[in-house]
Order: structure tokens, then C-alpha cells, then sequence
């Protein structure tokens, strides 16, 4: 029996990785660059399986996806998909959770390390002819700052080793974790959200994007948090109130923001955060390398194998289907 995939969203120069997998097991796919919803719609009842990053799979698209058992995402976010109504109609929906913890993790203490030594801002001011740290004034040692670790799952718990061979003091607050992790990362937990936001020096935000986790950095939260406060997000745009965090960053109720996610990608050239000094943005890279790509797409495209040939529940399902 020959199946269906369809990769919805790629801009990869060779599909060599993908057809590794798939083909040898008769399964054959169509790529797209970016698929739009009428090309998924319209095809959608021949679909065996899709593969998808960043194409939303709404309740519409779902309801006519007639013989998919299976929507991998090559990513570790599933905010792009309809959990809910995939369940409903029995479609299986597997992310690749653990692809890029060592890329995300690195690149947040990046952030971290880039605003407090203020690297960025000395950089521009260097081009532009002035040679002085009088602009950057103060600067605090990394020992006497605390970063606080909002959710403390694999990639915060690399960060906070990282963290800790740099001598910061680091907290977290999860309610998931037991505290024995804690203890064994020399991480101090806290019992709730605020209670770290009002410790912290850095906050580093590290939890998935969900209706309960939209806009959870909000005015409120960030008038908590400490005058010489930094916020660092490598998750998902959507966790930051981007309208609070540019008057909280404008008017001082916070020092800093690094920025690797933002509501909007590639943002509005408008976007007022684009023309602050004290703040840092990549253009959403903390996950990537080589070899991180490798295996995410690797793994995504075994998802598909493991639902369609073996008949099997996925490595790593985000959804639970019934019966």
C-alpha cells in the first residue's frame, strides 16, 4: 500500500533527509514551500499524513482531512495546530520535543549575557565612532544577579547549568518538577510566578504557547518585576505582552529585553521595539544548527512511519486519541 504525505512548509535545499526515511518504506510526499490553506484543502482527503512546521491546521482543514492519521511537527511547538479537534477525529499529533535543547539553552544565556555586559549597545556605539563605557554604566557582576527560569523543564535545566558555571544565582518556578531536580541543579524553586518575577534580575521564559500562556508577561507582571530587570524569551512571542514590555522598557520600569521570539515574525518595520537601544532581538534562531535541523527533520518524518507502518502511537504525542 503506497501512502500520502504531504510536507507542508519547507525551505530546505535538498529533501535527501526526508526521503531517507520515507521512501524505503513506500511511502512517497509532496513538498511545499509554504502551503496555503486552499492547496491543503483541496487535497486534503487524499492526505495519509502531513508534516508541517509552521502551516496552521485549523478545525476547518481538520474536519477534511478524511484519512490522516497522523500531523508530525518539525518543531517542538504546536501552537500552529488544532489539538482539540485532531483528537476529535482521531489524527495523532507528535512534535519533536527535545531536538534543540543544547541550541536553545546556549542561546538564551547568549541573550542573558549579551544584555547585562551590554554588548550589543557597546558594539553600535564602537561603529559610530565612540570609544567609552561611560553609556553602559552599571554593569554588575554575574555572581550577585539572579536569573529567574520560568518552567524548568530539559532546556531550562541545561540552561541552569550553564548559568551556574557562570556563578549566577538561579531560580525556577514549575509545578510539575520534583524538587529533587531542584536540588540536584542547585536551583532555588519558588512557589509561584510572582514570587520569582519580584527576585529575579533576568526572567528567562522557557514555557509552550497556550490560550492560558498568551500575554502571561503582562503590565501587571512586569511592573513586579526589578527596575534593573532583564526579560529574555527564546519560547514564543505570544507569552509577551509587546505592548506593555515596550512602555515598561521606554519608561524604566524594566532595563533590558532579549528577545529571540516576538508576536509578530518577521515583525511590522514599525515595530517600536526595533528602535530601542536596551533591547536585543534574533530573528528566531535560538534553535538552530546543522545538526539540530538534521535530527528534527529526521525525527518528525519516523513519527510518520512509526503511526502509518507500524501502526503505532507516536514517540511523542501531544494529543491522546480515544478508543
Amino acid at each position: 500500500m503506497t501512502y500520502k504525505v504531504i510536507l507542508g512548509d519547507h525551505d530546505w535545499p535538498s529533501l535527501e533527509i526526508e526521503k531517507s526515511v520515507l521512501e524505503k518504506h513506500d511511502i512517497s510526499f509532496e513538498a511545499y514551500k509554504n502551503i496555503t490553506k486552499e492547496e491543503l484543502l483541496e487535497i486534503a482527503n487524499e492526505v495519509d499524513a502531513l508534516i508541517v512546521e509552521y502551516t496552521i491546521i485549523d478545525e476547518e482543514i481538520i474536519k477534511s482531512l478524511k484519512k490522516c492519521k497522523i500531523i508530525a511537527v518539525n518543531a517542538i511547538g504546536v501552537d500552529n495546530i488544532d489539538l482539540e479537534n485532531a483528537a476529535k477525529y482521531g489524527i495523532y499529533v507528535a512534535n519533536v520535543p527535545d531536538y534543540c535543547v543544547e541550541e536553545v539553552a546556549i542561546h538564551a544565556a547568549s541573550l542573558i549575557l549579551s544584555c547585562i555586559r551590554k554588548i550589543v549597545f557597546l558594539n553600535d556605539r564602537v561603529k559610530q565612532g565612540y570609544w567609552s563605557l561611560n553609556d553602559a554604566i552599571p554593569i554588575k557582576k554575574c555572581s550577585k544577579q539572579t536569573v529567574g527560569l520560568v518552567s524548568f523543564g530539559k532546556t531550562s535545566q541545561r540552561l541552569a547549568e550553564i548559568l551556574n558555571s557562570m556563578s549566577f544565582k538561579v531560580m525556577a518556578f514549575s509545578q510539575s518538577v520534583p524538587k529533587n531536580v531542584f536540588e540536584a541543579l542547585n536551583v532555588e524553586p519558588t512557589n509561584t510566578l510572582e514570587e520569582l518575577l519580584e527576585a529575579s534580575d533576568v526572567v528567562s521564559l522557557h514555557k509552550p504557547l497556550t490560550e492560558e500562556t498568551r500575554n502571561l508577561i503582562n503590565e501587571d507582571r512586569l511592573k513586579m518585576m526589578k527596575k534593573n530587570a532583564i526579560l529574555v524569551n527564546t519560547s514564543r512571542g505570544g507569552l509577551v505582552d509587546e505592548k506593555a514590555l515596550y512602555k515598561a522598557l521606554k519608561d524604566g520600569w524594566i532595563s533590558g529585553a532579549g528577545l529571540d521570539v516576538l508576536q509578530e515574525e518577521p515583525p511590522d518595520k514599525d515595530n517600536p521595539l526595533l528602535f530601542l537601544d536596551n533591547v536585543v532581538i534574533t530573528p528566531h534562531t535560538a534553535f538552530y544548527s546543522e545538526e539540530a535541523m538534521e535530527e528534527v527533520r529526521r525525527r518528525a518524518a519516523q513519527e510518520v512511519v512509526q503511526v502509518l507502518i507500524n501502526k503505532d502511537i507516536p514517540n511523542n504525542p501531544v494529543n491522546t486519541i480515544k478508543g
